[in-house]
């Protein structure tokens, strides 16, 4: 299965749901029938992850909260059909409106 996490509440020091973020995607990772993304706003990011998971950037989504925004309700999508993600989970109770593949917070 694919899975893929909402990472773009992380920043350079995580308390709370970064922890949990950070926390959740490398033990799912463990998991080895599982692909696991994170969506992040920084590629910089990827120093908290196991290297066996799958970072991608959401371009501009740190630029301001409108770009945040856009990038949660139409790149992630489109990064979600692209690398066929089976499901979501969006731990900042925040996501996609619009898409197919079901989701979680």
């Amino acid at each position: 299965m694919r899975i893929a996490i909402n990472g773009l509440v992380l920043g350079r020091e995580n308390k709370g749901i970064g922890n949990y973020i950070i926390h959740i995607t490398n033990a799912l990772v463990r998991c080895e029938e599982h692909d696991v993304y994170v969506f992040v706003k920084n590629i910089e990011m990827n120093q908290f992850f196991d290297s066996s998971v799958h970072v991608i950037e959401v371009t501009n989504a740190n630029d301001s909260k409108y770009l945040k925004i856009w990038g949660e309700q139409v790149l992630i999508p489109k990064i979600m059909k692209k690398n066929k993600i089976d499901i979501l989970l969006n731990p900042a109770y925040t996501g996609p409106f619009f898409t197919k593949k079901p989701l979680f917070s």
